[in-house]
């Protein structure tokens, strides 16, 4: 799921999530910032703000949480998870394998957040 991951959004990276909410209008989301430790796929900002779609009782993570995330660009600074798993909790394991699957995914890919015609970013 990684790779795919990895090969169809954006942007793809390691965080430490430094705040988190949650908003109900006007679809059920939850608002992450996030400090940007090592970009796997892409390039962007060291703070981002992520855009997670979820139901509407989720509760979001702590922060202090590192995550694994893929996304979709939006604006500057702004991104969103095009669907459900693309948000990875960080354990030693999944790290190892992130950066061994990301490096060659981005190596295949050549990735362009602005050319993603084929990708789940696709509006």
């Amino acid at each position: 799921m990684i790779e795919a991951n990895f090969r169809e959004t954006a942007l793809s990276g390691l965080g430490e999530i430094s705040r988190s909410s949650y908003q109900a209008k006007p679809l059920p989301h939850i608002l992450y910032e996030v400090s940007v430790i090592r970009w796997f796929v892409g390039r962007g900002p060291q703070r981002l703000t992520l855009h997670q779609a979820t139901d509407y009782d989720a509760k979001p993570a702590a922060p202090g949480l590192f995550i694994v995330f893929s996304t979709c660009k939006l604006r500057s600074g702004v991104a969103h998870e095009p669907d459900v798993g693309y948000f990875f909790p960080h354990d030693r394991e999944c790290l190892a394998e992130a950066e061994r699957r990301g490096a060659a995914a981005a190596q295949a890919a050549r990735l362009d957040p602005n050319d993603k015609a084929s990708s789940v970013c696709r509006d």
